[in-house]
């Protein structure tokens, strides 16, 4: 599952001039106009700089206030509640997709932005390694799209592993769906 068209656009609205406002202030990288791509690995390095100090929402927050939502405002605050790292992308649901988390083995349900998790890796056997930053968007969990996948092949023992720890999240309702 992926968020609609609508929320696809918006997150993209919010997240770029975020990446900008904060690589600003900072002096990090030359970035070509904001209407135009960004490097990805340019933009994982300035994501990582936001998601390592979440003060920096808030003071985008406060330069932007005049120009922004409060809906818009409330989205971009609840990112400061954000989950990162290696997680094992375990399986493809309709609802979601189930990221388990290498730290806490916490079971997370997360959508995509604008392609689901299988259209993000077609083709590709599960489970997988990735490296991402899970953050809430309305009442689901999304990436910030930013994700490293790891060249790695999980034999069948572990395979069998995390689909235990999503069997038992499951079981015991304890899947993360929103934050």
């Amino acid at each position: 599952m992926k968020l609609n068209e609508a929320d696809g656009k918006l997150f993209f609205l919010l997240f770029k001039p975020l990446l900008y406002f904060v690589n600003q202030k900072y002096r990090m990288y030359d970035l070509p106009p904001i209407n135009r791509a960004m490097d990805g690995n340019v933009a994982i390095k300035i994501a990582d700089k936001v998601w390592s100090n979440p003060f920096l929402i808030d003071r985008y927050l406060k330069a932007r206030k005049d120009e922004l939502s409060e809906d818009e405002q409330a989205i971009l605050f609840s990112w400061k509640n954000n989950v990162r790292g290696k997680f094992i992308l375990e399986r493809h649901l309709k609802k979601g997709s189930i990221l388990i988390s290498m730290q806490d083995e916490k079971v997370y349900q997360v959508q995509g932005i604008t392609s689901t998790w299988e259209e993000m890796f077609p083709g590709w056997p599960l489970p997988i390694f990735i490296e991402a930053t899970l953050i809430p968007f309305r009442d689901v969990i999304i990436s910030d799209g930013l994700v490293s996948s790891y060249n790695m092949r999980i034999g069948p023992h572990m395979a069998a592993q995390f689909k235990d720890l999503y069997m038992k999240a499951k079981r015991e309702g304890k899947i993360i769906r929103s934050f």
